[in-house]
């Protein structure tokens, strides 16, 4: 969901027209409608008040964009690790392959570090 729809969303779960939320806002209805439809964002001093008046946090309001934003970064990190990895000879990946098995063995470097599940006999 956008910024846009979270907006309209809550708006119409506090049963406000767009126009009330632009007259408690200072701004027009067609403001609101912009905001709602991916047009234009508010200024931060009108966001501000977005959150005062519609009674909720920028998490809400911007949730998926920021998850957006962070499946965006991922996904150019890897493209470059690839890139990257495919300009290598055979030898060359062999070592980059042998290099992350190594760093990714000591644990040192893992973003989670769960214990080894460890069998019993």
């Amino acid at each position: 969901m956008s910024f846009g729809s979270r907006l309209r969303e809550r708006r119409e779960a506090l049963s406000l027209k767009q126009s009330e939320l632009g007259r408690m806002l200072g701004i027009t209805g067609s403001a609101i409608g912009n905001y709602e439809n991916g047009i234009s964002s508010p200024k931060a001093d009108i966001l501000y008040r977005v959150f005062d008046v519609l009674q909720c946090d920028a998490n809400y309001l911007f949730q998926d964009e920021m998850a957006d934003a962070t499946d965006i970064a991922q996904s150019t990190l890897e493209r470059h690790l690839m890139d990257a990895f495919r300009q290598f000879n055979d030898e060359g990946q062999e070592k980059v392959i042998q290099y992350v098995d190594d760093l990714y063995a000591t644990g040192k470097y893992k973003k989670f570090n769960f214990p080894e599940m460890v069998e019993e006999a």
